[in-house]
């Protein structure tokens, strides 16, 4: 009998300690979200040449589009090797986020700092392990935690200069891998060219992962 309500108080005061990070979480991010907003009445005029491959253009494109790493992020890094445009990952021993960008994300000035925004401006504001315990609890914590990312540079098109062409394929992207259900994806896809349909594993971030 001890056990099990000794048992209760460490779950209870888990959860507790989960729901008081959620709520400080959620004010820094509104914090953030208003400025961002502020952002997106003045959109930069984004370079029509393609950034090269360098760690230097991703120092530029911070600065260009006002992007700020958060406190408890990493300072991004080039992954000449990554196939993906981005990925956010953390550690269980770690405290800070580690921000990688890959080659897909050099496309263009305006999709690079769609990317970083991504991964700065949503995935690393997010609760790693709350969403590792909707997921487990059935309640689609990564699809939701994703969707918000590419949502995230929708909304900000305008910001970043993404053409009509970058932003159907942000979109289609979120669609196909983290549909709300499988009707939608398929729905979407179709309506996909197919030059969008044969690029899309090439654009998507794998932000959540947990490495144990």
């Amino acid at each position: 009998m001890v056990m099990k309500y000794r048992n209760f108080l460490i779950v209870g005061s888990f959860f507790v300690a989960s729901f008081a990070a959620l709520l400080s979480a959620r004010t820094q991010i509104a914090e953030n979200n208003q400025v961002i907003s502020d952002l997106q009445d003045y959109p930069v005029e984004a370079p029509k040449t393609v950034p090269p491959l360098s760690q230097n253009s991703i120092d530029i494109a911070l600065e260009m589009f006002n992007i700020k790493v958060p406190a408890g992020a990493k300072y991004p890094v080039l992954n000449p090797n990554l196939e993906d445009r981005g990925i956010s990952s953390r550690l269980p021993w770690s405290e800070m986020i580690t921000v990688e960008i890959g080659p897909s994300a050099f496309l263009s000035w305006s999709l690079l700092g769609s990317t970083l925004a991504h991964e700065l401006e949503v995935h690393c504001q997010q609760n790693f392990t709350l969403i590792n315990i909707m997921d487990a609890l059935g309640m689609n914590g990564t699809q939701k935690a994703e969707r918000a990312a590419y949502l995230h540079e929708i909304s900000n098109a305008k910001r970043f200069g993404l053409d009509v062409d970058q932003q159907q394929l942000i979109r289609d992207t979120m669609d196909y891998y983290y549909a709300v259900d499988q009707s939608e994806a398929n729905y979407s896809i179709s309506l996909a060219s197919k030059k969008i349909r044969n690029t899309l594993g090439r654009w998507l971030a794998k932000p959540l992962i947990m490495v144990y």
